[in-house]
């Protein structure tokens, strides 16, 4: 059996390292039920093992291990240190922690429901509590500059439609009866809401807005697959930029991204996009 990877974490920790109160939602759910983060869906699986430093308010260290699954619940006070770059994004592996976490969110039928039909609804009039209810989890948990609000937010909600779209692949079917469709949903989603999202793709809206998604999709560019996983660009970018003690061209981060234990596999329409990049030091424009 292979061992499980081991990532180095920094924490902080408030004096005291009271025990944090069991929550009301459960990581990577829509209700109180469990098992649904898995390996396809982020990269990371539940059981791997973070080897972290604590710290506590007075500076002191000490070793710890946590897994994912686990932040949910981390002793009072206890919080991930992230580091950001100088575009604001989070870097390190607290940084692909915490873009775990927040794929863990948008799964979550209780923080992020599905009966929203657009995710900036979420934002709007009475939901605004929701958002700051999504961002006051987030805060129990990741120790970071509060300018980090707005990647948080962009990264949840983006993950909220990949994963609205996971269910409809899945579990949809247009020429199907809608009555059975509202009866046959998954169980890690709560019935009331798999019935406003069957409804919302039946509506005239919801046929609309599948079309011309699909149509976008027709005209895109068919882009190489990236070899990084889960792993950001500006986490690529900052490790790169480490190891070659200087920022790395657009260039470099691209091919760094793209590349394959052989070489030949890096084809020909990769090196046409790494060119057309260029080579300046600049921002990469990375999504969450």
């Amino acid at each position: 059996m292979a061992k499980r990877k081991k990532k180095k974490l920094r924490m902080t920790t408030n004096e005291g390292g009271m025990t944090r109160k069991k929550q009301h939602v459960q990581a990577g759910t829509s209700s109180s039920n469990t098992g649904t983060f898995n390996e396809s869906r982020d990269g990371n699986s539940e059981g791997r093992i973070y080897d972290c430093t604590i710290q506590d308010s007075h500076g002191n260290r000490r070793r710890g291990k946590t897994i994912l699954a686990d932040v949910w619940n981390l002793p009072e006070g206890n919080r991930i240190v992230i580091d950001v770059n100088k575009e604001n994004q989070p870097i390190g592996d607290e940084g692909g922690v915490l873009g775990s976490f927040c794929g863990t969110i948008a799964r979550n039928g209780t923080l992020c429901s599905l009966s929203f039909t657009r995710w900036d609804h979420l934002k709007k009039g009475n939901n605004r509590n929701n958002q700051a209810i999504i961002l006051k989890e987030v805060q129990d948990r990741f120790l970071y500059p509060k300018s980090l609000d707005k990647w948080i937010l962009k990264s949840i909600g983006h993950k909220w439609r990949d994963y609205k779209c996971v269910l409809k692949g899945k579990w949809y079917d247009d020429a199907k009866n809608i009555t059975i469709l509202h009866d046959n949903y998954p169980e890690d989603v709560e019935k009331d809401q798999w019935i406003s999202l069957v409804n919302f793709w039946r509506s005239d809206e919801g046929q609309k807005r599948s079309k011309s998604s699909k149509e976008s999709h027709k005209k895109a560019k068919v882009k190489p697959i990236s070899t990084t996983g889960t792993k950001s660009h500006a986490r690529v970018r900052e490790e790169m930029k480490q190891r070659l003690n200087k920022s790395p061209t657009r260039t470099q981060v691209y091919l760094e991204c793209h590349q394959h234990e052989n070489e030949a596999e890096i084809t020909s329409q990769i090196r046409n996009i790494a060119a057309e990049i260029g080579d300046e030091e600049v921002s990469l424009d990375d999504d969450p």
